[in-house]
């Protein structure tokens, strides 16, 4: 059977459908849905965590056990009904693939994470203010190219890595670290 829906993000559930016999078809439907429950009730579960722990006993220091606990339940149901909220959004825009909207969302915000990390461990020069430099002005690069050039989003986590950590490096000229880091870079690290 030849199918001719050119959206690409249906060509594995039409495959199943059409190619697979009926039980095993059911099968691996169920599979699917087992695993994206899985994983979201693990993310919801961490973010109702994070934001317990970071930021609820920060600001509140002496709340109770009960009242963490509350705040974990609350939060939990804000951050599935969040998630809710969003995967409705997306169904109603008309992009021509979720999984190339997911790299293009990775690569424009994940690039500053990891800059973050490469330049912690690696350029003991570069402090907080330096790497806050770096990391807005690459986000706002590829921001300018997402919208402005024809560039594959699979560069956008490459680009946005180097700008911001060459940006940090010249900003740390203007901005050096203060603080003392020794034992937290590369170069600290004793052999055992």
């Amino acid at each position: 059977m030849m199918v001719t829906n050119p959206n690409i993000d249906s060509v594995f559930p039409q495959f199943i459908v059409s190619e697979m016999p009926v039980g095993f078809a059911g099968l691996l439907i169920a599979a699917i849905f087992a695993a994206a429950m899985s994983t979201l009730s693990s993310n919801i579960n961490s973010s109702a965590a994070v934001l317990t722990s970071d930021f609820y006993q920060t600001i509140f220091p002496k709340s109770t056990f009960s009242s963490q606990l509350k705040m974990a339940r609350w939060s939990g149901l804000l951050c599935g009904l969040l998630g809710m909220g969003m995967a409705l959004m997306l169904a109603t825009w008309n992009i021509a693939s979720l999984w190339d909207q997911f790299n293009t969302f990775l690569g424009l915000l994940t690039s500053g994470m990891g800059a973050l990390f490469i330049l912690g461990i690696f350029f003991p020069r570069v402090g907080a203010g330096a790497a806050l430099v770096g990391v807005i002005t690459g986000l706002f690069l590829l921001l300018i190219i997402k919208e402005h050039t024809p560039l594959s989003f699979l560069l956008y986590g490459f680009i946005g890595v180097s700008v911001s950590i060459l940006i940090a490096w010249l900003s740390s000229f203007l901005l050096p670290n203060k603080k003392e880091i020794k034992g937290y870079t590369w170069k600290g690290m004793q052999k055992e």
